[in-house]
């Protein structure tokens, strides 16, 4: 007969011998800044470098049509409240 646990009931477990243990600082994986030494600290290639100035250029450039976009939107909803030509609505003489 098996124990089966959720990867929630884990993790609380994980963390709270962590936390026992003074390891614990409540930051996730990606937010613990890469060692010396450690695998996750991999040098740049030529390579990585132009893929990464690629891709913060394409980011860069969706920005600003994502800019350009919400300007035009609000240009239409102005266009839409005060139509061009539209006639002033009629007064009648008070009397």
């Amino acid at each position: 007969m098996t124990n089966e646990r959720s990867i929630d009931e884990l993790v609380d477990e994980f963390n709270a011998q962590a936390k026992a243990e003074g390891r614990y600082d409540g930051r996730a994986f990606w937010e613990v800044p890469a060692t010396p030494g450690s695998i996750l600290d991999v040098p740049e290639t030529p390579e990585s470098q132009a893929r990464i100035a690629s891709l913060r250029k394409r980011i860069a450039e969706l920005n600003q049509e994502a800019r350009k976009g919400s300007e035009s939107v609000q240009e239409s909803r102005q266009e839409a409240s005060h139509p061009i030509g539209a006639q002033p609505p009629e007064q009648t003489p008070a009397g």
